[in-house]
């Protein structure tokens, strides 16, 4: 489950506007773990992109970080009736409720349905960490994980990211750990107080909490 930005994303780059170089960017689908999206579809490029905090209500204090324009991002590429590059829109990331991390939704060549002149794809979602890491980061141990190395989830650039094992990986951060890295952050309830999560141990309370947490949208 992931919660959507309050406002929608529609940043679109025109090949015969802007100098796209193509070559710059890797295909999502020659990722490790990606090869059944949508070929040649699908970008990612390492800078130049927006965080999905960027597009926070402005009365919410994040760290002007977030807010510029620097950080990896994935293009969906369209193209004219003669197979050129027509343009290229910013694809949209959403903050999962169950860990924080940026993710967004890759079609696949697999069906949902087939009803006439309705024909749905069934979607993967992609954590862009791990398509960073997968695509700009050596992995000579073969490590099976990604972590961040400031301890913060929605911190998905190059430079904070190692291949780790498990145990490695395990003394990543939690939730509450995520509230301490935001604490600046005024938005809900859930920000002054950590221990809610101690006093509410019902999973559905605590989802419930978080969807007032992300109220940062």
């Amino acid at each position: 489950m992931a919660h959507k930005n309050h406002k929608k994303l529609n940043i679109l780059y025109r090949f015969d506007e802007y100098e796209i170089d193509l070559s710059l960017a890797k295909k999502v689908e020659h990722i490790p773990g990606y090869e059944k999206v949508k070929k040649d579809r699908y970008y990612l490029f390492k800078d130049q992109g927006y965080h999905p905090f960027a597009f926070c209500k402005d009365t919410v204090k994040v760290p002007e970080i977030y807010r510029q324009k620097i950080w990896p991002w994935v293009g969906i590429l369209r193209k004219d009736h003669n197979g050129e590059p027509k343009w290229i829109k910013m694809s949209e990331l959403s903050i999962s409720t169950t860990g924080w991390y940026p993710l967004l939704a890759l079609q696949t060549y697999e069906l949902r349905n087939t009803r006439k002149n309705n024909c749905t794809y069934k979607e993967i979602m992609g954590h862009i960490h791990k398509l960073v890491a997968n695509a700009w980061i050596q992995n000579f141990d073969n490590k099976p994980y990604v972590n961040h190395i400031d301890r913060n989830k929605v911190n998905y650039m190059k430079s904070n990211l190692e291949w780790t094992t498990p145990q490695e990986n395990s003394v990543g951060a939690g939730p509450s750990d995520m509230n301490e890295i935001f604490e600046h952050v005024s938005v809900q309830k859930w920000f002054d107080n950590p221990k809610l999560l101690e006093q509410e141990k019902e999973r559905k309370i605590i989802r419930e909490l978080e969807k007032k947490q992300l109220g940062l949208f």
